[in-house]
């Protein structure tokens, strides 16, 4: 049983890296757009060229959501394992 609580303590500790990770980004990509914004704005009101460091870094950063808030690889391996089980407890059963 200790074995299983372990598992699960290392899968849960890895989704919360994930998705803190993911947080961070949010952040930086707010704090560092707002300023390029401010910096466009003074020093070039009229031709604006913010977005096109936001507009590919926000692309980045929806893949990096798809990855934080979808299922983890290590699950999609658990799932397969449980699917390996029951295959050869029906085996056993049958022959």
């Amino acid at each position: 049983m200790v074995d299983g609580l372990d598992k699960d303590y290392h899968r849960d500790s890895g989704r919360v890296r994930a998705l803190r990770g993911f947080y961070a980004h949010v952040l930086i990509y707010f704090v560092v757009n707002a300023a390029l914004l401010a910096i466009n704005l003074i020093a070039a009101p009229n031709a604006l060229w913010f977005y096109w460091v936001a507009a590919p870094w926000g692309i980045g950063l929806f893949f990096h959501a798809l990855d934080a808030y979808t299922v983890r690889l290590p699950d999609l391996e658990r799932s397969q394992q449980v699917l390996d089980e029951v295959a050869e407890k029906r085996r056993r059963r049958a022959g």
